[in-house]
């Protein structure tokens, strides 16, 4: 708490109460600039926070127009926002597809890890109505819109999903079909051309069907 008495005493009085009607305005406007810009930024604060231990991504690619292969990134961030701002973020240099060389051809070639390290997925939801309609072990299913970010390139999405209470301070997301991206649509034949003809393929398909779980543990601090 400001004691303007004692900030008067400061300046040995020598402001003359014009001056100090005039100061007292500008810390009031201050104050409430503060307060508001502390709102603000609550309401930016992750409610939920992502538990990548317990969460996963998988997508899987198809070579040779018939042998599919399941992958995954290992590292996952983000959380949910007290106004319901869901953020993950993919770090691209946890791609593991079990076979290391292949690993380091993806950064290196496809995602450029060093240029663009992560992809973020954002999406909207309404977490009042979401947390009060489901209870413990009781699946809510939802249709979202949602963008994925990669490479500099913001593709919009549609999702359908199912949002289960693991308990009252865990709610876990998770995709109910595959979400099928493609490539082109992020820029990135250039890499899958490069990744085919280092590994001498016939073909690497296009499409992409992404699968993922995401759980989220209720922020306390």
């Amino acid at each position: 708490i400001i004691n303007y008495y004692t900030i008067m005493k400061i300046f040995n009085k020598k402001l003359s109460r014009n001056y100090y009607y005039y100061f007292l305005l500008i810390i009031s406007f201050l104050t409430i600039f503060n307060v508001n810009n502390t709102f603000a930024t609550d309401k930016k604060i992750n409610a939920w926070v992502l538990d990548n231990s317990r969460s996963y991504l998988d997508f899987s690619s198809v070579k040779n127009a018939s042998i599919i292969e399941v992958h995954k990134f290992k590292d996952l961030s983000g959380g949910i926002t007290q106004d319901g701002l869901v953020k993950i973020n993919i770090s691209l240099s946890s791609v593991a597809t079990g076979i290391e060389i292949r690993d380091q051809r993806l950064k290196d070639y496809l995602f450029e890890t060093k240029k663009y390290p992560n992809a973020v997925f954002t999406t909207q939801v309404n977490l009042k109505k979401v947390l009060s309609e489901i209870k413990e072990n009781k699946v809510y299913q939802k249709k979202l819109d949602g963008y994925l970010t990669l490479k500099g390139h913001k593709v919009f999405l549609k999702l359908n999903i199912k949002i289960k209470s693991l308990s009252s301070k865990t709610v876990q997301i998770m995709s109910l079909k595959p979400i099928v991206l493609n490539i082109v649509d992020f820029k990135m034949t250039e890499g899958i051309e490069k990744l085919q003809e280092m590994a001498q393929l016939d073909s690497i398909g296009f499409n992409v069907p992404i699968n993922f779980k995401a759980v989220f543990k209720k922020n306390e601090k």
